[in-house]
């Protein structure tokens, strides 16, 4: 019988159950893995847009903010905006930080 299953799509920055874990979500179902998956998608694009489409993806700063993105637009509305405004301040930094360290690498290599 052949396996009509498709090959997992590889995402990046970070991995489904990643992404999973991160934003505590228990059910793992067809629906909420397609929703996480688009989420992941538009994290690593919103990265690729802020800091280059060769940003390192293995950068902990990267894979936090991936995260943290995911995270807020997978539970909208179920933050207080106290939280909501700590974490925009965050990715600020950590944007800045990535940008700075991959420029230095740039002069530097």
């Amino acid at each position: 019988m052949a396996d009509n299953t498709e090959p997992a799509e590889e995402l990046r920055p970070v991995t489904l159950q990643e992404a999973r874990d991160f934003c505590s979500d228990d059910i793992q179902d067809e629906a909420n893995d397609r929703t996480l998956t688009m989420l992941i998608k538009a994290a690593d694009r919103y990265l690729q847009d802020a800091l280059g489409k060769e940003y390192d993806i293995d950068d902990e700063r990267a894979k936090l903010l991936a995260l943290s993105l995911v995270d807020e637009w997978y539970n909208a509305g179920a933050k207080t905006q106290k939280v909501s405004a700590s974490i925009e301040k965050m990715k600020s930094d950590f944007l800045f930080q990535i940008r700075v360290g991959a420029k230095g690498a740039q002069e530097n290599g």
